[in-house]
């Protein structure tokens, strides 16, 4: 097989020709049961939902604009969570600074969340390649708000699911956000 060929399949579902691997199938009728096709459909259409980001309404519960994360632990690393402001950018909202000064940090809590109105802003001042991880160990974590790390990276870990809001602005140096968990000696 050669590397790097492709060809185009419309995909009846979406309604749109689709670019895919060479070796793919084409849409053509499978022995399944009726009953496997509309299940398949059915994940499909949830994917599609997903995908075009109305998945905030269907799979959590709506945010409050001013939540801000709570319960930040410091578990590795020189770091200084600030209490909450009001947020200049927006005064329904709440602002959460958090100073590091060393080069890795690990924090870790049960909510990540940052509603539409709220931010949280990193300042690393640890120099360059600063990074944080943020391991959050509650349910899905929804970023509606502002992510703020002009300088330094943010490694954000949530097993349960991360889901960035249509108005969601990320700001920073560098993100990984994942569902898959990472060694804090990572």
């Amino acid at each position: 097989m050669n590397a790097g060929i492709f060809r185009l399949v419309y995909n009846q579902f979406r309604g749109l020709w689709m670019v895919v691997s060479e070796c793919a199938k084409s849409h053509q009728r499978s022995s399944k049961s009726k009953r496997a096709r509309q299940a398949k459909s059915v994940c499909q259409a949830l994917l599609v939902l997903v995908i075009n980001g109305t998945s905030a309404s269907l799979f959590a519960a709506p945010l409050a604009a001013n939540t801000i994360p709570t319960g930040l632990v410091v578990k590795n690393g020189n770091i200084n969570i600030n209490a909450p402001v009001v947020n200049p950018a927006n005064s329904n909202g709440q602002l959460l600074k958090i100073d590091q000064s060393s080069l890795k940090g690990i924090l870790q809590g049960g909510n990540f969340d940052i509603g539409s109105a709220s931010a949280v802003n990193f300042n690393h001042t640890g120099g360059a390649g600063s990074a944080t991880l943020v391991r959050i160990t509650g349910p899905q974590t929804t970023i509606e708000g502002a992510l703020n790390s002009p300088n330094g990276q943010i490694y954000l870990i949530n097993q349960n699911g991360i889901l960035f809001g249509n108005g969601a602005s990320v700001n920073v140096n560098g993100l990984v956000a994942s569902a898959l968990n990472i060694q804090d000696s990572d």
